[in-house]
């Protein structure tokens, strides 16, 4: 878990807080800060977001793996709709999510599960994910850690 996520978790809760949306923070299995925004329900208006470092892929001066202090990655779940990578979530909930996302400068990217299926964490998988951006922002961007 790296605090830098929490920072970008809680940051996001706040902003999402403030547009209107019922939030609850949490964390994964493996300790990465994770958001529930709406019910949670299958066929609810909710969305599911993890906030996560993306790995290292060097190591430090002794050969341990190196500490990850950026870039992040937001995994976001949305529900399908009947028709086929079309969420349930309606477009005046789900732009400014997707709004606060983008604003954070990290990868996004997007997971849809089956209707009538809750959004929650198992749902991010590689067969799930819709689509992927890059962010372009110092602060949480997707750029080498200095």
């Amino acid at each position: 878990m790296a605090s830098k996520a929490i920072e970008l978790a809680l940051s996001l809760s706040a902003s999402l807080t403030r547009r209107g949306f019922t939030v609850v923070n949490g964390f994964d299995a493996n300790g990465d800060p994770t958001i529930a925004l709406g019910t949670g329900g299958a066929g609810s208006q909710s969305a599911f977001i993890r906030c996560k470092a993306i790995a290292s892929i060097g190591t430090d001066s002794v050969g341990n793996t190196q500490r990850s202090f950026g870039p992040h990655v937001l995994q976001v779940v949305l529900e399908a709709s009947t028709v086929a990578n079309c969420p349930l979530l309606t477009g005046a909930n789900s732009l400014p999510i997707m709004g606060e996302l983008l604003a954070r400068g990290t990868q996004v990217e997007l997971y849809m599960t089956a209707n009538t299926n809750a959004v929650e964490v198992s749902d991010i998988t590689a067969g799930n994910l819709k689509a992927t951006w890059n962010g372009q922002n110092s602060d949480f961007g997707v750029m080498a850690a200095v």
